[in-house]
C-alpha cells in the first residue's frame, strides 16, 4: 500500500519534474517490479562480479515477462579492468537479445575508486567530498545522460536496481 501511494505521488509530480531518479534496491522483488514497471528508463546496475551479472540478466527476464516496453540501459560500477566491464556490458546485451527479445544499451561504467569509500567513511556524498574523481566524473556523466534525455522532451522516471 505505501508503495503505491509513492508511486501516485511520483507520478504527480512527474508533471513539473523532467525527471525522477530513484534507487529501488537491490533483486527484483515486488517493490522493484512496480518502480521499474513504472519508470519511462531503467538503469540496472551491476559490477563485473558473476553474481552480480546473473542477477542483472535475471532482473532483465523477469521484466521482459511483463510484456510492458521498456527502455534499459546497464551501469557498471567498482569495473576494475576496461576490457571486462565491457564485455559485461556485451555479456547483458547479448543475452537479453537473444533469449529475451530486448534491447539493452551501455549507460555507463564507473571504475572503482578510494573516494568513494572515504565519503562513506565521512558519511558525505562523493560529490561533495571528491568532486573531481574520477567516480565522481562518470557519475556526472551519466547525470548529463539523463539530463539530456529530458532536455529532448523525453521527460523520464528512472529507477535503478541491481
Amino acid at each position: 500500500m505505501a508503495q503505491q501511494r509513492l508511486l501516485a505521488e511520483l507520478a504527480r509530480l512527474g508533471a513539473p519534474a523532467d525527471a525522477i531518479v530513484l534507487d529501488a534496491g537491490s533483486g527484483m522483488g515486488l517493490v522493484c517490479q512496480r518502480f521499474a514497471l513504472a519508470s519511462d528508463l531503467l538503469l540496472l546496475v551491476t559490477t563485473p562480479d558473476s553474481l552480480s551479472v546473473m542477477d542483472t540478466y535475471a532482473a532483465m527476464k523477469v521484466l521482459a515477462n511483463s510484456e510492458v516496453p521498456l527502455a534499459v540501459r546497464t551501469v557498471v560500477n567498482q569495473a576494475t579492468k576496461p576490457r571486462t566491464d565491457s564485455e559485461v556490458h556485451s555479456r547483458i546485451q547479448q543475452a537479453s537479445q537473444r533469449f529475451l527479445g530486448c534491447q539493452t544499451e551501455e549507460a555507463a561504467t564507473i571504475g572503482v575508486d578510494k573516494k568513494v569509500a572515504e565519503a562513506c567513511r565521512e558519511g558525505q556524498p562523493l560529490m561533495l567530498v571528491a568532486p573531481r574523481s574520477a567516480a565522481a566524473k562518470k557519475i556526472a556523466r551519466l547525470a548529463d545522460l539523463v539530463a539530456k534525455a529530458a532536455e529532448n522532451g523525453q521527460r523520464q522516471r528512472l529507477a535503478t536496481a541491481v
